[in-house]
C-alpha cells in the first residue's frame, strides 16, 4: 500500500482550519432556492471551463456556457468536445458520490450511465479503479482512439509545462502503471488513511495520479476529477456550489511549481514528501470557499429576508430577483422606477410579480395610486 511522505505543518493546519469553519458556515448559510441554482451554474460553468482551460482548451467563458447550455459552436471542434466531456465528467462525479437514497446535487439534463456496481459501506464511497478509468474514459470520449480512452498507456512519457514547455517531470514506466493505481486505492480506501482529513487525502489522490500519468490523455482532468470524487463523497462537496479549477487556472505557475517541486525531491514516488503540495491545495481550497462565502454574503445583502412569514424559504423568478435589487440602493420602490428595472415588461407584468413577491412575505405596499411605493418586509 501507498503511503504518502508529508508533515502536518502549522500552515497546512491554518487552511484546514479555515475551510472547515467555511464549510460550517456556507452549509448553514440560508439560499433561496433560485439564487442557490444560480451559484451552482457559475461553479459549474467556471469548474468545465477553467478544467480544460487548463490544458489548453481555447473558448471563453461565454462560450463554455453556451455550450453547457445546448448551443452549437461553428468550429472548434475539439475544443467543444472537451467541454461536452468534461460536463459529462462533473454529472458523473454527482451521481457517483451520491449515497443511496439521497437526491443529486446537480439537476441537469445529461445523463452519465455507470457501467459498474458503485460499493458503499458504512456510509463510505469505496474507491475503485473502474471509478477511475471511466473519469478518463468519459474526459477523452471522441478526442483519441478508443481504445486508448480510459485504458492505461502502453509507453514512456514525459509531462511539458503548456504554457512554457519545460519538461516538468518523468512519470514511471507504463508496466508500473497497474500497479502503482492499485496501491493508491488501497491508500484512500484504508481505514487508518480515512482518519486523515478529506482535503489531504484529495490533495494527495490527485498528486499521485498527475505523478505517474496512468492515461495517454486527460491526465489533468482525471487527477482533479478524483480528487473532486474523495472531497463529495466524504462531506466536502458545499452543496455543489465551489470550484478549485478557476484558482489552479490563475494561479497556473504556482500550480505547476508545486508539482514539480515535489517531484524534484526524490526519485521515487513513494519517497517524496508532499507537504508543500498539501499546503498549496488546502491554500486553493480555503481562497475557493472564502470567495463563494462572499457571494453568499452579497446576495444576503441582496435580499435581506429570504424567509417569508412562517419562517419557509421563498424561492424568487429573475425579475423579482431584479426589482429586489434596487433595495440594495434604495428602500422606497415606485412604479416608475421598477418600469426602468424591467423595461421590457408590460405595467401589468411588474405588478404581478410586485404582488407575488407581497404574498411571499418579503415587500410590503405602502401608500394608495399615484403615491404608492414598496419598502422590505425588513424596513418596515
Amino acid at each position: 500500500m501507498y503511503e504518502p511522505k508529508f508533515t502536518i505543518t502549522p500552515r497546512l493546519l491554518g487552511f484546514i482550519s479555515q475551510i472547515d469553519q467555511l464549510k460550517e458556515r456556507i452549509n448553514q448559510a440560508p439560499i433561496v432556492p433560485a439564487y442557490e441554482n444560480k451559484i451552482k451554474q457559475e461553479a459549474l460553468v467556471r469548474m468545465i471551463h477553467y478544467g480544460t482551460r487548463i490544458e489548453g482548451n481555447r473558448l471563453s467563458e461565454a462560450e463554455a456556457r453556451r455550450i453547457i447550455e445546448g448551443d452549437k459552436l461553428v468550429g472548434f471542434e475539439r475544443d467543444t468536445q472537451e467541454i461536452l466531456n468534461y460536463r459529462r465528467v462533473v454529472e458523473f462525479i454527482d451521481r457517483l458520490t451520491t449515497p443511496p437514497g439521497a437526491k443529486p446535487r446537480l439537476l441537469t439534463e445529461f445523463e452519465v450511465r455507470i457501467p459498474f456496481e458503485v460499493k458503499w459501506h458504512k456510509n463510505r464511497l469505496i474507491y475503485s479503479e473502474e471509478m477511475i478509468k471511466k473519469i478518463n474514459q468519459v474526459t477523452t470520449d471522441n478526442l483519441v482512439d478508443p481504445s486508448n480512452s480510459g485504458g492505461y498507456r502502453k509507453d514512456k512519457v514525459i509531462v511539458e509545462n503548456l504554457a512554457t514547455g519545460e519538461v516538468v517531470f518523468r512519470p514511471p514506466s507504463a508496466v508500473e502503471v497497474p500497479f502503482l493505481i492499485k496501491q493508491l486505492l488501497e491508500y484512500v480506501n484504508d481505514e487508518t488513511a480515512r482518519q486523515l482529513h478529506p482535503v489531504v487525502r484529495a490533495a494527495i489522490a490527485h498528486y499521485f495520479l498527475v505523478a505517474i500519468h496512468p492515461f495517454v490523455e486527460g491526465n489533468g482532468r482525471t487527477a482533479r476529477a478524483f480528487a473532486l470524487v474523495i472531497l463529495f463523497a466524504e462531506g466536502y462537496d458545499m452543496k455543489g456550489l465551489f470550484s478549485l479549477e478557476e484558482y489552479f487556472y490563475q494561479h497556473l505557475p504556482e500550480y505547476y511549481g508545486a508539482l514539480v517541486r515535489v517531484s524534484n525531491n526524490h526519485a521515487d514516488l513513494a519517497l517524496r514528501d508532499l507537504s508543500f503540495w498539501l499546503e498549496f491545495y488546502a491554500q486553493a481550497m480555503a481562497a475557493e470557499l472564502s470567495r463563494l462565502e462572499m457571494r453568499i454574503k452579497e446576495i444576503a445583502e441582496l435580499v435581506p429576508k429570504v424567509e417569508n412569514k412562517k419562517g419557509e424559504q421563498v424561492e424568487i423568478n429573475q425579475r423579482q430577483m431584479v426589482l429586489l435589487s434596487f433595495f440594495k440602493y434604495g428602500d422606497k420602490l415606485k412604479m416608475g422606477q421598477a418600469r426602468l428595472l424591467l423595461p421590457e415588461m408590460s405595467d401589468d407584468t411588474i405588478l404581478r410579480e410586485l404582488q407575488d413577491l407581497q404574498k411571499k412575505g418579503l415587500i410590503v405596499k405602502k401608500g394608495r395610486t399615484k403615491g404608492a411605493y414598496y419598502q422590505l418586509v425588513l424596513n418596515e
